[in-house]
């Protein structure tokens, strides 16, 4: 068996329910993508809407299986897809309710003046009983739903909700109705989310526990890991500019390297970096030229970047290359390399577990100086990310923050029948304990986060633009770190990304359109911390699959290996560079590994991971190890040290907490 795609779902219940467009146009569905997670003839990337070889946490990696599609059954995706089923059957094809409609007509007419309506009726003998029409209309649903794999337990509960609900009227309107009371929970079966049959148990499944208030003494901490999805151009963001050795003019070879693909040393904003702790080859730098925020930060020493960053598994030179050294796995390649940046484990890609769901874990385990384990949460406003996966389930949003359904509370008592029971089944298991644990999710921060209102909303120049992805997806981070007492946060793991980094065409306008809502969306966020009072207890990372060649291809750019990354936060130690700038974008043009301008990495993301966990509070050797598997292979000179990376300096406390050294708060009244 297998998981059904969210489209073949929708489109076969449009079909087997006998959907009739009402003015006989043609079926329009729009923004599917946003709700459901993928759209006819609009994948997101060459690679289709999902990674062939991913597997969820649960059932399938428990039995070593994949599940393309579960990559795309998140919270959010979940509940839409159970608010679009409510809405069709009850309203028509329209927009209210989170339907899948264009538009949303007056409520009372909606059914009359909707795009279509779904017309089945069952097949009912002469003069039928109640117990007929409820049997029968479930039997017949089961067929055209379910493919008769309908469980005896789900039908009997069904058959007695459609008789219950008809009671002695038989009319035709009533059975109408019925039809669609069957319809609506058709719609939760894990048996229609799954191609396989249903093997449910009599035992209900556990569901996580909230988490228990987090002790006094520790203050708050957040990461904010911010994903550049397709390969990001950074030597187009950070560009040597004067200042550089004897005999090393970057600047020109970065000229007569990127060809068209150049900007003019006026157009670049100029950053110093003398001091920075290994020596640059230049002294200054120049950033994109979006970068306006983002250079004023750094010139606030609120920023630094992290200078030629990858993926590695060992130390590596141009002269180790002569060897056999350990390399990440198929480099160059979108799907491994992505994989490799989040699990920060190269060699291991397959098997290991998500960078930030190995940090949570670390962070929830007593250390050994008696330390009580903190608090972490999880939280993905991005998908089912690799970083991720293999830990506590992630709390995973939207850019419009929780989805939740329309119909929970009359239909809870339903959804926990149908939904909560375990299957031997593994892919109606994965299904129903999707279902189960995004409504649970979701109705829990959507309560706290929907009565949650930041502020500097009515300010230009602090309001989060509704226009721009990265940005909807930092309002909703606020939003989590604000409630964070509600929430009973502690130390909070975040994963954004923003997507089209992949430039090897039409570079420039891309660029300039991705850069600008990269730099606009850290500026209002960070300008948001400072508000909350947050801005030192947040620490904000970068990270993308890989740089791209310094060479061109005439329209842009294409897969190199390292690139630099951005730290920000109150508590960094900006205005600097972290790692080592190369001290040449003249590489050798004989080395596979290297041709085309491509950059070994002098820095590991062991090097920056290990600072942040440190931060965060992970003081154990082997829980820093746990983290970063390849950490020993990598000694103080490249590791990153809490030191390095951050000032000393005392995090925001906790709602009801004063601060009296740092990491330390007590309870006030």
């Amino acid at each position: 068996g297998k998981l059904r795609e969210p489209i073949v779902k929708l489109i076969g219940l449009l079909r087997s329910l006998e959907y009739v467009p009402s003015h006989g146009g043609e079926l329009d569905l729009p923004r599917l993508e946003d709700k459901l997670g993928e759209q006819v003839f609009d994948s997101p990337t060459v690679f289709n809407f999902y990674f062939p070889d991913y597997a969820p946490d649960g059932a399938v990696a428990g039995a070593k299986l994949h599940s393309p599609e579960a990559q795309i059954l998140t919270a959010p995706t979940a509940i839409s897809h159970l608010n679009g089923v409510s809405s069709l059957v009850r309203n028509g094809l329209v927009s209210c309710s989170g339907g899948f409609g264009m538009r949303c007509p007056p409520s009372k007419e909606a059914l009359a003046q909707s795009d279509g309506v779904l017309a089945f009726s069952p097949r009912l003998p002469p003069n039928f009983t109640r117990a007929e029409a409820a049997q029968q209309t479930v039997a017949q649903l089961d067929v055209l739903l379910t493919g008769g794999r309908l469980h005896p337990a789900n039908r009997e509960y069904i058959s007695d909700a459609v008789a219950a609900f008809l009671g002695a009227n038989l009319s035709a309107p009533r059975l109408r109705t019925a039809v669609g009371v069957a319809e609506e929970l058709f719609g939760l079966l894990p048996e229609f989310h799954a191609t396989t049959f249903n093997a449910r148990r009599a035992v209900k499944r556990t569901l996580p526990a909230p988490p228990p208030p987090p002790p006094p003494g520790r203050g708050y901490k957040a990461l904010l890991y911010l994903y550049l999805d397709g390969g990001a151009d950074t030597y187009s963001h950070l560009v040597p500019l004067s200042g550089c050795e004897v005999g090393a003019d970057l600047f020109a070879q970065y000229t007569a390297l990127k060809g068209p693909l150049a900007y003019n040393a006026s157009a670049l904003h100029s950053i110093d970096a003398t001091a920075s702790k290994a020596k640059p080859p230049c002294s200054t730098f120049g950033l994109h030229p979006g970068m306006n925020n983002i250079q004023t930060m750094y010139k606030a020493g609120e920023l630094g970047y992290v200078a030629n960053v990858g993926p590695l598994v060992e130390p590596l030179t141009p002269q180790a290359l002569a060897g056999s050294p350990q390399l990440p796995q198929l480099l160059f390649a979108h799907t491994t390399q992505k994989a490799a940046t989040q699990t920060v484990h190269a060699q291991a890609i397959s098997s290991a577990k998500g960078v930030l769901a190995r940090l949570a874990t670390a962070l929830a385990t007593k250390q050994s100086d008696d330390g009580a384990p903190y608090s972490s949460m999880l939280y993905s406003i991005s998908g089912n990310a690799k970083a991720v996966q293999g830990g506590a389930p992630p709390k995973v949003l939207t850019g419009g923050g929780a989805v939740r359904w329309k119909r929970y509370t009359p239909l809870k008592e339903a959804l926990g029948n149908l939904t909560a029971f375990e299957s031997g089944s593994i892919f109606a298991e994965t299904a129903a304990a999707a279902i189960q644990h995004a409504n649970q999710d979701m109705e829990a921060l959507g309560a706290v986060l929907d009565a949650t209102a930041l502020p500097g909303q009515t300010n230009a120049s602090t309001k989060f633009d509704a226009r721009n992805p990265l940005s909807t997806q930092l309002e909703v981070v606020s939003k989590v770190i604000k409630a964070r007492a509600q929430l009973r946060g502690e130390r909070d793991l975040f994963f954004v990304s923003l997507g089209g980094w992949d430039t090897h065409t039409d570079q420039l306008t891309r660029l300039q359109k991705l850069t600008g809502q990269l730099d606009a969306a850290i500026g209002t966020f960070a300008a948001q911390m400072k508000l909350q009072g947050m801005w030192e207890s947040v620490s904000v990372m970068s990270a993308s699959e890989f740089g791209r060649t310094i060479t061109n291809n005439g329209f842009g750019t294409d897969h190199g290996w390292g690139g630099h990354a951005l730290l920000a936060g109150g508590a960094v130690r900006g205005g600097r560079l972290f790692g080592r700038y190369p001290g040449t974008l003249l590489v050798p043009a004989s080395d596979k590994l290297q041709m085309r301008g491509r950059f070994i990495p002098t820095t590991p993301w062991e090097a920056v991971f290990n600072a942040q966990a440190q931060w965060l509070g992970v003081r154990d050797e082997a829980l820093l190890a746990a983290v970063l598997p390849n950490r020993a292979n990598f000694d103080g000179d490249i590791l990153l040290a809490k030191a390095d990376v951050f000032k000393a300096a005392t995090p925001t406390p906790r709602p009801g907490t004063k601060a009296l050294a740092p990491d330390m708060e007590v309870e006030v009244a």
